[in-house]
């Protein structure tokens, strides 16, 4: 019988460092896309939010707390607390 496919080696992605991010000059969530899911992560990350989904997920998640105080953002997309 011929030999069963080798697996592919798995590749861990480089974990991405939080990093803040001025959402002053973006006027929409699409306008935010355009930063890439690696740079939204980290944004989502400094800011204490979910940093899962898609481009636009994140980009939509990440617009919607522009211009609102912390505890006005809506608590679903709150990242969840590590447990310790």
């Amino acid at each position: 019988p011929p030999a069963p496919p080798k697996k592919k080696a798995y590749v861990k992605r480089q974990d991405v460092a939080p990093d803040a991010l001025d959402l002053g000059p973006f006027d929409s969530a699409a306008a935010l896309e355009a930063l890439g899911l690696d740079r939204l992560k980290a944004a989502l990350m400094a800011a204490g939010l979910k940093c899962g989904g898609s481009v636009a997920d994140r980009a939509s998640r990440l617009f919607s707390t522009k211009d609102k105080p912390r505890e006005e953002w809506d608590a679903k997309i709150l990242a969840k607390k590590k447990a310790s």
